[in-house]
């Protein structure tokens, strides 16, 4: 684990492709270093340390968000720190497909764990987590992790777990 933030080392004017390879397949994630600088960068370096190879997406429910980017599996690991909370001065509109940092409920609690929006109950979420991306391809893979590890209670424990293998980086300077 690491005892602090990295500093911010990103290209603010770049875009990110987070290629991120899932035991069901590849999911393209859109990352914006605009809107959640700070989010995004920990984000980069994590993926680049290895940080995310080989964790599960431990919180699965249907028509709401896949969860992963906990070492640990459990929805309590993280990186060791913590990062701001990047709220835009409107207000979150959670998308399917929308990608946003995990927290406690407490302000800049985020570490590492990440969810995708994965149905309707999803795009409800109220405006307390950093949206940092959006899934621009893929999308199937991540609802066939949805509906095959759907918890069948509250505590969004997958039935059958799906793991992140890994997340590669890759720097576009004119994407739209």
């Amino acid at each position: 684990m690491y005892d602090s933030m990295p500093p911010l080392e990103i290209d603010l004017n770049s875009k990110y492709i987070a290629e991120m390879y899932t035991d069901v397949g590849r999911v393209d994630i859109q990352l914006d270093p605009e809107v959640a600088p700070y989010t995004v960068n920990s984000f980069i370096f994590l993926a680049k340390n290895g940080f995310y190879d080989n964790t599960v997406f431990h919180r699965v429910i249907k028509d709401f968000v896949v969860q992963g980017g906990d070492p640990t599996g459990t929805g309590r690991g993280g990186p060791g720190y913590n990062i701001p909370d990047e709220f835009p001065g409107a207000p979150n509109l959670f998308q399917v497909g929308s990608v946003a940092m995990a927290n406690t409920g407490q302000p800049d609690s985020g570490g590492s764990q990440f969810f995708i929006v994965v149905g309707s109950h999803g795009t409800t979420l109220p405006p307390k987590y950093t949206i940092f991306g959006k899934v621009i391809s893929g999308m199937s893979n991540i609802h066939h992790i949805a509906l095959d590890g759907a918890s069948s209670d509250q505590s969004g424990a997958p039935k059958v777990l799906h793991k992140i293998e890994s997340i590669s980086i890759q720097k576009k300077e004119n994407l739209t």
